[in-house]
């Protein structure tokens, strides 16, 4: 304890400000965003036992199908589409909503099949 330094001053990392973190808003009577950039959809989870591994596994397998980046916003949370654990550490729960991001060359292909996986009421599908 005797090595301890003590600074009171701002570090250098403390002077960056933090990058966005939450996606800007879909434009008003779109459900698609504003067509210039990224798709977006909300998508409420009715599933009774929220967003758990299985969907999250289900949701990444598809999204690794496509080019385009998928993305998964809770509030402030950001996580990868085609990652399940990140997925995961959303803890979505029944009830909350999701926005579901889609940018790249396919996105308007990916939205459909990527919505239907998180919005399903089981998403279960144990043939695979």
């Amino acid at each position: 304890m005797a090595n301890r330094v003590m600074n009171n001053g701002p570090a250098p990392r403390d002077n960056v400000p933090p990058p966005p973190c939450s996606p800007p808003p879909d434009e008003p009577g779109s459900p698609h965003g504003n067509g210039n950039g990224p798709l977006r959809r909300t998508i409420k989870i009715i599933n009774p036992l929220g967003l758990h591994w299985r969907i999250a596994e289900r949701f990444s397998r598809t999204a690794k199908t496509f080019v385009c980046a998928v993305r998964v916003w809770h509030g402030e949370s950001r996580a990868d589409g085609k990652s399940p654990t990140d997925l995961i550490l959303l803890v979505a729960l029944p009830g909350t909503e999701l926005v579901l991001e889609v940018d790249g060359d396919d996105a308007a292909t990916a939205l459909e099949p990527l919505t239907s996986i998180l919005a399903s009421s089981s998403g279960e599908d144990y043939a695979i």
